[in-house]
Order: C-alpha cells, then structure tokens, then sequence
C-alpha cells in the first residue's frame, strides 16, 4: 500500500470535479478522487463505464511526485454511474502516465441465476457466478467461468473479483477504500450482503495464509 504526506486551498474548499455523461468518451482518462476529508487516491477510466482503483493513497498529492500506474497494484475493477458522483472527483490528473495493462473481464455476477431461470422457464435457487466478459461495452455478453460459487471452495475468487454490479453512488467505494486503508482488507457491504456466511475472521485467515504463502 503506497502512501504519500493534503491537497491545496482549492481542493480542501470543496472545489470538486463534476463528470458529465459523455465521460465515457475520455478513455484512460486518470483522476484524484476523494475518499475522506484527509484521504485521497487515485482512479482511471478504462472505457464504458469502468473505473480501476489503485492501492496508492496520499494525505497531500504532489504533481511533481512521478507514478507509473502500470507498476502500481490494481485493487479493484468496478462499473460506475460516475456522472452521479457527488464529492468524489478532485480533479483529472495530467502527471500520472495511465495504466496500459489489460482491463479487467473477470467478475462476480449476481443475477446470471436470474438469467437462467428464464431460459429454464422455471425456479433457480439465488447463487453468485463468476463470469467472464467479452465484451465489456455489453453486459450481456460473458462466458461462465464458475457456475455457482461456494463460499467455502472460492474464497480466492470471490475475495479478488468485484461485483459486476453498477456502483451508482460514491458512497460504498468510499467505504470500501477507507476500510482497506485502515484494515488492510478489500471487502465491502456488496459482497457482505452477496456472501453473508464470510466472516472478517475468515478474510483474515486467507490473507494470512496468502501473505505466507509469498
């Protein structure tokens, strides 16, 4: 987790950015985003409506401060109503050379088992799938990579992919990202509520291990 030493007069007035809908037109587009009154990172559009956010956090972001976001760790991949954002975009940011890696196509989809059940034309028990995209400019095109996720058997899976749901206001991103910063653990209230049998214990656990696995 990089973090650096709080953004200028202008910025700590609530000088905020405000995305319009034709957002989806400035692709590899990165900005500063606001998290806390003293927490700050950074995100890049990727197209559509996909944003990544970096495991990079500032309490004063320095322009002179070069980053390379191909070498800064990804955290998450996450659809966004970014236009409805509110107190949530800083500025665009010219200083940071843009992550050029592939975007993320691998998701956790909550409703594919809705899907089904129509084609089955009968009843499917409510399950997560993890789905991966091929094209991202339409959702209803991915290919199955787990059928039904088990909470016990995919941890792996269900702790590194984000939810293929729209993140419609800045809210859950905030309290994710804050939360990660203060424990060290991405999960937030969409997979608390997707995956309710997932204890914090067992989130410590897998990290743990993994950690000692390095």
């Amino acid at each position: 987790m990089l973090k650096t030493t709080k953004p200028d007069k202008l910025q700590k007035e609530n000088n905020m950015l405000k995305l319009k809908k034709d957002f989806i037109d400035t692709i590899d587009s990165v900005y500063l985003i606001k998290i806390t009154d003293d927490l700050y990172s950074i995100c890049q559009h990727r197209g559509n409506t996909f944003f990544e956010f970096f495991d990079v956090f500032f309490s004063d972001f320095n322009e002179e401060i070069k980053i390379d976001l191909n070498e800064t760790k990804i955290l998450f991949t996450k659809s966004c109503a970014a236009h409805k954002f509110k107190d949530f975009f800083v500025k665009e940011i010219t200083s940071v050379i843009p992550n050029s890696r592939a975007i993320e196509t691998i998701y956790l989809h909550p409703f594919h088992y809705l899907l089904k059940g129509l084609q089955n034309e009968g009843d499917v028990n409510q399950y997560v799938s993890l789905v991966k995209l091929t094209n991202i400019y339409k959702s209803v095109d991915y290919e199955i990579v787990i059928e039904q996720l088990n909470e016990q058997n995919n941890l792996q899976e269900i702790y590194k992919y984000s939810s293929f749901g729209m993140a419609g206001s800045a809210d859950k991103i905030h309290e994710e990202l804050s939360n990660y910063v203060k424990i060290g653990i991405l999960w937030g209230r969409e997979k608390s509520t997707l995956f309710p049998t997932i204890s914090m214990e067992m989130l410590q656990n897998y990290i743990l291990q993994n950690t000692n696995s390095l």
